[in-house]
């Protein structure tokens, strides 16, 4: 055993040349070496260790968005919406309008957004001819004027209010194809729509 302490700077001169090593210098790189491999077994352990409780943490968190995606639909089952009689859901629904102008589709707002939530409430919404007897809309150039034909179809025998906000006419814009689609809507439509 050597009685100096195992420095690797007594090496050095060593590790930039190709001089060879005396005896005692072979021992103390030797005894570096071993403890240096030594610490490397501790560290891979170590990793590994980490490895396995990382891929137990991953696992774990499989299980816990398992756990969390089951809660959430069994609370979906006892969720008190379903409960609700498809009557009073249908006089909810007609509190849902907005009538601001910060949406810039009518695809954002009631009652389209209904439809997306689930199959019973899509029908119920479709079912329900008051939930189409307002339509607030201002028209962008790349809006789909049909949409506004399903709209006043699902009004049934309601009366329509139509509130429809067009755009300032600019240089790119095509301003008689949109005033023309609203007229084409006007001109369709029974007299039942109060248009204003």
């Amino acid at each position: 055993m050597l009685d100096v302490p195992l420095d690797k700077s007594a090496l050095s001169h060593l590790l930039l040349s190709n001089v060879a090593p005396s005896n005692s210098q072979l021992q103390i790189a030797r005894a570096i070496l071993s403890q240096t491999e030594q610490e490397i077994e501790k560290l891979e352990a170590e990793i590994l260790s980490l490895t396995d409780i990382s891929d137990r943490v991953v696992r774990l968190a499989e299980e816990n968005h398992a756990a969390e995606d089951s809660a959430l639909q069994l609370q979906s089952v006892i969720s008190p919406w379903r409960r609700l009689p498809s009557e009073l859901l249908a006089e909810i629904f007609l509190f849902c309008w907005c009538d601001y102008w910060d949406y810039p589709s009518l695809t954002e707002y009631a009652p389209l957004l209904l439809l997306y939530l689930c199959r019973s409430w899509r029908a119920l919404a479709f079912a329900n001819p008051a939930l189409w007897s307002e339509l607030y809309w201002y028209i962008t150039k790349n809006e789909d004027i049909g949409i506004v034909d399903t709209w006043i179809s699902r009004c049934g025998a309601c009366s329509l209010y139509m509130d429809i906000d067009l755009p300032l006419v600019g240089a790119d814009s095509n301003p008689p194809a949109l005033f023309l689609g609203v007229e084409r809507l006007f001109q369709t439509q029974s007299p039942k729509e109060d248009i204003g």
